[in-house]
Order: C-alpha cells, then structure tokens, then sequence
C-alpha cells in the first residue's frame, strides 16, 4: 500500500511537466537520387506521403565532409527566421552521432514550407584521440575581465564509410511542433554515390582530382577578400526597391595565382547580384596558389559567397 501511495503522489506531482512529444516517423518514398548539375550535386529522397510528404535534400559544392542540408515538408510549422534571418533547429543522425545546431533559412520548395542553407556533417562526434588545440580566446568575458585562459577545441573525428554505414536515421528538432524522424537507411553507398559525383565536378572544372587529395596548401587570398566588394557595388535601383541576395560563387585560381573564371553555384538572385560578384571578384581577387604534394603551383579553386544586405 505503501508504495502505491508514493507512487501516486509522484504520478500527482509530474502532471505540471510537459510530456515529450511523440516524433512523426517518415519512411523512404522514394529511393536515393543523385542530381549532377553543372556545379554541384544533389543528393536527394521523399519521404512520407500525403500531407507528412517531406523533401530531403543534400548538396554539395566541393569535395567536402559538409554539404547544405535543405528539408521541404508541410510538418515544418516553425519556419520563422530570427532577427539575423536565420532559424536555429537540432539535428542529429543516428543511432551514433552527436547532436548538431543548424542555422537555416526559411524558403519555399514546390509550394512547401522549407528551411535551407545550413552546412552539417553526417557524423559529427568529439575525437578523442585528437589533442586539444589551444585557441587563444578574444574580446573580454562578460564580467568585464580579460580573458586570461586559452580555449581549449577538440577536432571533431573524421567521418569514415564506416561511420557512414552505421547511420540509419536523421531526427530533427524544433522546426515543428514534434520530432521529425527520416528514415534514411544504411548511408554508406549513398554518401560514395555524392563524392563520385563531386570528383566528377572537379575533373569538369580542369582540375586534378587525385592532386587535390594531397594538397600541401589550398589557394590563399592576397589581402582581405572582406574588401572585393564594397558597399558602392550594390545596385542602386535594387537598394531603392529593398531587394537583398546571398550568392556563393567559385573562382578558377590558375598556377600563376590569377583568377581566370568565376560561376555562379547558388543564388538567391536577382541575375543583377551574379553578374555583380563574377565581374568584381574576377577583377579583384588575388591569390598565392594552391601547391601540390610536392610543393608545385597547380590549378585550383576557391569557393565562398557574399551576402547583399541593407541595413
């Protein structure tokens, strides 16, 4: 009798504590596609049908553990962007794999609420065998102090075809009102599926795929590349009808150093914000050039974006 009472005074108490939500569980509606665009690859399923029809898609630009994580469903209810224009939702592939903060933006994809944009790894985890890399810690705390203590980083543990294989599953957090959970299935030959695609970017834009996997240095900007592109670049007809764009772009860096194309990889648009950063970057940018294994200058490139944005 006892312990019934006990027991039902703790069931009295935890009645003012919200229940976890039950998580929606999605399985695959269609198999894995693989999309080779001129300058990227999509790796891409459905999952879910009718109204639970959700869109997952993966994109990469450049040979790269990361790629930009796009999700398109009628369960994203929470897609309004915070004061920066961006959304804060939890990710997590599993069973194996840690929890990751993606910072995405809310858009529309086939007439969906959607939420694109953040760069994440399939398998992210602490290692524990790297060292901790000492990283000197800027500005001042928060009571006024100055810093004294380096932060400490550990390297997050390389991300293998083994890795790969034990991921089944991808939860994702605060972009609804419960849990969404995809499942993705064994990840392994998919994940191979999107670096052949990647090595076959490399070998259409003129450069050396097996070179670039020993690389001693990547190509380096001379300068700041923060200072390519200046307010004075903004379209003065789009600042007057408020219209902004966040463009990412590649450069073609030669073995001499010098940009010899720029394209276009992904916009926001309008065209006049692509034309804008190709003719200013392939002016502008300079670069000491990316060497090889042995220490030689040989072509490359060079990716990054820039954002139009009124203040």
């Amino acid at each position: 009798m006892m312990f019934g009472r006990i027991l039902g005074a703790l069931v009295t108490s935890s009645l003012a504590v919200p229940a976890l939500a039950e998580p929606i569980k999605l399985a695959p509606t269609s198999a894995w596609n693989v999309n080779y665009a001129d300058d990227s690859c999509r790796l891409a399923r459905v999952f879910g049908d009718g109204k639970s029809r959700t869109f997952l898609l993966m994109d990469r630009f450049a040979p790269a553990d990361a790629f930009q994580l796009t999700l398109a469903s009628k369960l994203l209810t929470r897609t309004t962007a915070g004061s920066e224009g961006w959304r804060e939702i939890t990710i997590r592939f599993g069973p194996g794999e840690s929890e990751q903060i993606a910072a995405m933006r809310p858009a529309s994809l086939q007439n969906l609420p959607a939420l694109i944009g953040s760069t994440v790894v399939l398998g992210f985890r602490p290692d524990p065998l790297a060292p901790g890399t000492e990283m000197p810690a800027a500005g001042n705390r928060s009571d006024g102090k100055q810093r004294e203590a380096p932060d400490v980083l550990t390297p997050a543990a390389q991300v293998t075809p083994a890795r790969e294989a034990a991921v089944n599953y991808l939860e994702i957090r605060g972009a609804s009102k419960e849990p969404i959970v995809l499942d993705l299935g064994n990840m392994e030959k998919p994940m191979a599926a999107l670096r052949t695609c990647v090595d076959e970017l490399l070998t259409r834009w003129g450069v050396d795929v097996e070179a670039h996997k020993s690389l001693t240095r990547p190509p380096i900007p001379t300068g700041n590349p923060g200072r390519w592109v200046t307010s004075n670049d903004y379209p003065s007809s789009l600042v007057a009808r408020g219209i902004q764009g966040n463009i990412q772009f590649r450069l073609t860096v030669e073995a001499d150093g010098k940009v010899s194309g720029c394209a276009i990889q992904q916009s926001t648009r309008p065209v006049e914000f692509d034309e804008i950063v190709c003719r200013i970057m392939s002016k502008r940018a300079v670069f000491d050039p990316a060497l090889d294994a042995d220490g030689k200058p040989i072509k490359s490139y060079w990716r990054s974006s820039f954002a139009f944005i009124i203040r």
